[in-house]
């Protein structure tokens, strides 16, 4: 195959978990090009990057734009200069020797699938990744999952309407069409908001069952504040996927919300705080809604 593929990482504060994830892409059996985004982190990631790898596309941001900003500078170098895949890549994960090759095999025998997923493992590989696993959980009455695990039947590529972007394949057709990360999200949900336009716009979102992915991130905690912010980008994700009415958004985050009252005082008081953001912010993500389902939305496509 001779296709050309741009692998993009987006970092910030990533030193522990760099150089094995670099290292990785430029260990494959399929060759990649990386792009390196940096969001203006305060360790020694870019003088690191630039010193051990100097033939790597380094972008260094003056701040931090998030995740999906920062994604779209690397989205649009691979527009720009006509790359046929763009692998997304966390700066905490890494991939396997065969992990691009047998994820875009799987692409070309299933082309109707603008974004896949391979298999996300935690970092010992004796576990699926949380929320990786949980994803699997929560749409395995539709995948039948865990049957096909149970029964020995490993399909090589399994429908499911979202799954994160730490380990994303993205076709040139599904990128061109689709575009790029709505600015609506800083971090988190973005990649949800993406899988909902790619399946809009006539793409499917699976996992290729035959590559695997690592992601480094288990044993991390979780603050009531983060579980809150979590909940906001499910309400904008929600808000900015046409599933739902702007009336149901509201009343449902609104009972949520109560509901926190009787679990959670420090998350209820975080809730309030967001709802308040998401009411003076809805004239933008009403636009946001209505600029991404244009064609190459939110990238400069010729």
């Amino acid at each position: 195959m001779n296709d050309k593929i741009l692998t993009i990482i987006v970092t910030f504060n990533g030193m522990k978990w760099i150089d094995k994830c670099i290292q990785s892409v430029l260990s494959s059996t399929m060759q990649s090009d990386i792009v390196v985004v940096d969001n203006a982190s305060t360790d020694e990631t870019p003088n690191y990057i630039k010193q051990k790898f100097p033939t790597i596309h380094l972008i260094c941001s003056n701040k931090n734009l998030g995740f999906g900003a920062a994604n779209n500078i690397g989205l649009q170098h691979a527009i720009d200069n006509n790359y046929d895949y763009v692998y997304l890549l966390n700066q905490d994960a890494w991939v396997k020797k065969d992990t691009f090759e047998k994820i875009i095999l799987t692409q070309k025998r299933h082309s109707d699938y603008g974004i896949l997923s391979p298999i996300q493992l935690e970092a010992n590989e004796q576990h699926f990744d949380y929320n990786f696993g949980a994803i699997i959980s929560q749409w395995n009455k539709e995948t039948k999952a865990y049957e096909d695990l149970f029964f020995g039947r490993k399909n090589e590529v399994m429908s499911i309407p979202r799954i994160m972007a730490a380990h994303w394949l993205i076709s040139r057709d599904c990128l061109i069409n689709v575009g790029g990360f709505s600015p609506a999200f800083f971090h988190y949900g973005e990649d949800n908001n993406y899988a909902d336009r790619a399946w809009k716009k006539g793409f499917k979102v699976g996992i290729a069952s035959n590559a695997i992915g690592i992601h480094d991130r288990e044993n991390r905690p979780t603050s009531e504040q983060k579980r809150a912010l979590l909940d906001f980008c499910t309400m904008i994700s929600n808000f900015s996927s046409f599933k739902f009415s702007k009336k149901e958004i509201l009343w449902n985050y609104s009972y949520e919300t109560l509901l926190k009252i009787f679990t959670s005082h420090q998350r209820f008081i975080y809730s309030i705080r967001y709802y308040i953001k998401f009411i003076i912010n809805l004239r933008r993500f009403s636009l946001y809604k209505n600029e991404s389902m244009k064609k190459g939305a939110f990238l400069n496509i010729e």
